[in-house]
């Protein structure tokens, strides 16, 4: 059971409403009903959960309710069983569906910050693959995993030969124990893959999500080098399968369709059809676009490839994602972009010599006009370290969403243009009770900046080369990275702390005038 089931299991057997388990807890009913619903998950480390399982095992007065509970916890409860090791037994078992939130998140973010492009244009010559024989017939049948390698090589290879751009369709909910249970095979796979995208192949791709966020980031993870080329579309269906029968379909539309079909994740001796038959291709092609029409995006990915549609596309997206009212916190390497004082980022556009400064300025102060609006009803939370004096003095330290105002190169202060950003952010703490800045200590370099909303979505973007930016709006992914900052963020809420902040701020701008 997911936790949404577990949850709404024991809200109904103790006739629980969404208001009063919300009461128990300090939170909004509408968050209770979203839990229910499995639009949102709470993080394992979540303070509430302990408290909602001992509210609603404490409701659990009659012989049927707790029978019922312990039938789910495939225990007999016993005469000896005691409110207390009740309690624990309903918070082990409700919570048990959950993962380490903040320890998948921050695997992510590292294999972001990590992640180096290596030459597509030249394939090492161990990974060329070799060609498979084109089917000269209607199609083949090939059987079990051993079979579904050959089948995989055979229909990418057949793309390749056809030297036609098309969107490659794929899905898969069967185990994928032919990709990953050969190393060799793996690395024909990507080879294959990458080629594909260097010919002009483009990909759809429906991702198998069970809203388990480690089993989300992962198939991310998985796929972080093709997606960093801008040439896939990844999607997800919030609707949930049966789990019995298993299902895969390969298509290239104007070549060749694999499909293959399996009961309980048994694919040993599975059957998978290699077509080229049109009419059957198109009707797969059907099959597909019929399931993508209920499926939502995963994510918009942005890369610069084309600069001029790159800075449309991404500017749009983001003026929408900051206009959304709501909480906001953002976690980035140095500060963020919304609070750079706006003489400041003119002589930045002055300093690179961008074309485009006049547009790029007034799309800034559009950006900072809605940043303050919204500082007047909703909290603002910005977790930034200070660095080291002498590393900002050697100009090691990133400007954040640089890659919006030049997209071939790494932007970064002079000590002149932080000073001036940092005497800003005081400014926004002495004048905005809204404004929060959470400084932690300063970290190994990461190069990536989270801007995340409450219930909206969350933006996640690489700072340095390869520039990319992911706009998720995935509810239970959203969450995810909100839970993981808003633990850092909300620990700063006491005037003392502003002020301390200030202080800090003020001496660390001293020190940055005495660094040698």
């Amino acid at each position: 059971m997911t936790f949404a089931e577990k949850l709404d299991f024991l809200m109904n057997i103790t006739k629980t409403s969404n208001s009063a388990l919300a009461q128990q807890i300090s939170v909004d009913a509408s968050l209770i009903s979203r839990f229910r619903r499995g639009e949102r998950q709470p993080s394992r480390s979540a303070n509430y959960l302990k408290t909602m399982s001992s509210y609603l095992a404490q409701r659990c007065t009659k012989a049927y309710q707790i029978t019922a509970v312990f039938e789910q916890l495939n225990m007999m409860p016993t005469a000896e069983s005691q409110i207390e090791q009740f309690k624990i037994l309903v918070h082990q078992w409700l919570s048990g569906e959950i993962g380490n939130d903040t320890e998948t998140v921050s695997e992510f973010l590292n294999g972001l910050s990590n992640f180096k492009f290596k030459n597509l244009s030249l394939l090492e010559r161990s990974e060329e693959p070799e060609l498979v024989m084109e089917l000269k017939m209607d199609g083949a049948v090939f059987f079990g995993e051993e079979g579904k390698r050959e089948a995989v090589s055979t229909f990418l290879t057949m793309l390749l030969s056809d030297k036609i751009p098309q969107t490659l369709l794929l899905y898969s909910d069967e185990r994928i124990d032919w990709l990953t249970g050969d190393y060799s095979f793996t690395k024909k796979w990507s080879a294959l893959l990458r080629k594909a995208i260097l010919a002009g192949n483009r990909i759809k791709i429906i991702h198998t999500l069970s809203r388990n966020l480690d089993e989300m980031l992962s198939a991310i993870t998985q796929w972080m080098p093709i997606y960093m080329t801008g040439a896939v579309e990844p999607y997800y269906c919030p609707r949930k399968r049966d789990g019995i029968f298993g299902r895969t379909l390969f298509i290239a539309p104007q070549t060749a369709a694999l499909t293959s079909t399996s009961v309980d994740n048994k694919t040993a001796n599975a059957a998978n059809f290699l077509v080229t038959d049109k009419k059957a291709v198109s009707a797969l092609t059907d099959e597909f676009n019929d399931y993508l029409s209920i499926c939502r995006p995963l994510m918009n990915i942005y890369t610069p490839g084309n600069q001029q549609e790159y800075q449309k596309r991404y500017s749009l997206a983001l003026a929408h994602f900051d206009s959304a009212e709501a909480d906001t916190i953002l976690k980035t390497e140095s500060l963020s972009m919304v609070t750079m004082p706006s003489a400041t980022f003119e002589h930045i556009l002055t300093r690179i010599g961008s074309t485009e400064k006049r547009n790029i300025l007034s799309y800034h102060k559009s950006r900072t006009k809605t940043f303050e609006k919204n500082l007047l009803l909703h909290q603002y939370y910005e977790i930034a370290a200070l660095p080291d004096p002498v590393r900002m003095k050697k100009g090691e330290l990133h400007i954040n969403f640089s890659s919006f105002i030049i997209h071939d190169q790494e932007l970064y202060y002079t000590q002149e243009e932080y000073t001036a950003h940092l005497q800003h952010l005081i400014f926004l703490l002495e004048n905005y009770e809204n404004y929060h800045l959470r400084l932690v200590s300063e970290e190994e370099k990461k190069d990536y900046l989270i801007y995340a909303k409450d219930a909206v979505g969350v933006m996640i973007v690489k700072t340095s080369l390869p520039f990319v930016v992911f706009e998720v709006n995935e509810s239970n992914m959203t969450s995810a990275f909100w839970d993981s900052l808003h633990s850092v963020a909300v620990k700063q809420k006491s005037k003392n702390d502003r002020q301390l902040t200030i202080t800090k701020l003020k001496a660390f701008i001293l020190a940055l005038q005495n660094a040698e």
